[in-house]
């Protein structure tokens, strides 16, 4: 299997579900995107280039990016952070949509959101999550109460980061810029973050082991 960082593969997925995500265990844990329904060829020039035509249902797990009207006029460049930030919502709808293996009926009106089909729709709900967490109607499942530690802890970070850029574009006079892909530096400031929720909830500490 091939690690999340992207530095080792040279396929970029575009779409995410949860089915195809993995995980490696050969003396490090990192996680695995492993789906190339519609793989681009790294190889190739300007490879990550994101078209609307390429969405196929996976909106939920998306980043938002991806999701917004720039993606659709093929504006937007596939990042490494665009696959972290996928697994990301795959944790949130984990932990806020599955109860003892099993998905929750009917689903919180947020998450039956971010299946309507409407990718804006979609788009608009999970800025809003970034923005405000859950709200009355869809707590996290007790199932996931140590996990949920971990859920808070990279929503903050996500937000955090996307309000950093929101913020260096505002004050950039330069016009736009394209930015710089730098999925060593983004993983291992992501892994730290992680290894630091590890360490102060013991329930999750095989987090700390995380490479």
């Amino acid at each position: 299997m091939s690690a999340l960082q992207p530095s080792r593969i040279r396929e970029i997925a575009k779409h995410t579900q949860c089915g195809v995500v993995q995980y490696n265990n050969d003396g490090t844990i990192c996680g695995v995107l492993n789906d190339q329904d519609i793989a681009g060829d790294a190889a190739r020039p300007n490879p990550q280039t994101h078209a609307g035509f390429d969405v196929t249902g996976m909106a939920p797990f998306m980043a938002i990016d991806l999701l917004d009207d720039a993606a659709y006029r093929s504006k937007v460049h596939h990042l490494y952070r665009h696959d972290l930030e996928s697994l990301f919502w795959i944790l949130i709808w984990v932990v806020s949509c599955i109860e003892d293996g099993k998905q929750i009926d009917p689903l919180p009106e947020r998450f039956q959101r971010w299946i309507s089909g409407n990718m804006m729709t979609c788009c608009n709900s999970k800025h809003r999550f970034l923005l405000v967490g859950w709200e009355d109607d869809d707590g996290l499942r007790l199932t996931w109460s140590a996990e949920g530690e971990l859920a808070r802890a990279t929503l903050d970070y996500f937000y955090d980061a996307q309000h950093a850029r929101r913020m260096q574009q505002r004050h950039n006079t330069k016009g736009t810029v394209e930015e710089v892909d730098e999925p060593e530096k983004v993983w291992g400031e992501f892994c730290a973050l992680i290894r630091e929720v590890g360490r102060a909830h013991p329930s999750l500490g095989y987090l700390v082991d995380l490479s």
